[in-house]
């Protein structure tokens, strides 16, 4: 049984390898951790909400389809990361899902599913809140309780 559950959302930004970093700092070797990694990506699109001619659907989808697999490659690639500093295979998880709501509400609906305790998230230093409405980590942070919240900056 595992004593910490850690979410850690990843989203290819540089930011996020510290998460990655201080995920393997902090936890290596530790059996009583458990860490999955969560990528939320867009939705791969549907062929009839194209507007586009075939010829163009057709380079425009193939195009997606390989930046979305160049991201699902790198993003499994990770795991090795974790394996070769002293975590093990059943201490993992790697999440690489398309998002079903918003961001936000997909990261606590996992957090309120898999029951995590611990979740590291980062920030710019730098980063002013969007006009349009809160960054993610701002309505994930204010809509938990009863968690250990990391934020790394």
């Amino acid at each position: 049984m595992f004593r910490k559950k850690v979410l850690i959302p990843y989203n290819f930004k540089p930011r996020d390898e510290k998460s990655i970093h201080y995920a393997i700092k902090n936890f290596a070797g530790d059996d009583s951790i458990f860490v999955s990694i969560l990528h939320l990506h867009a939705p791969i699109p549907k062929i009839g909400a194209f507007s586009l001619g075939k010829n163009e659907l057709i380079k425009s989808l193939g195009k997606k389809i390989t930046d979305f697999r160049q991201k699902e490659d790198e993003f499994y690639k990770l795991k090795s990361l974790f394996l070769e500093n002293n975590f093990t295979e059943n201490q993992l998880d790697f999440i690489f899902r398309p998002k079903q709501e918003s961001i936000a509400k997909d990261i606590l609906n996992l957090i309120k599913e898999k029951n995590y305790s611990t979740i590291v998230l980062n920030r710019s230093p730098k980063k002013r809140i969007a006009t349009f409405g809160e960054s993610v980590s701002i309505k994930v942070i204010s809509s938990l309780k009863d968690k250990e919240i990391i934020i790394l900056v």
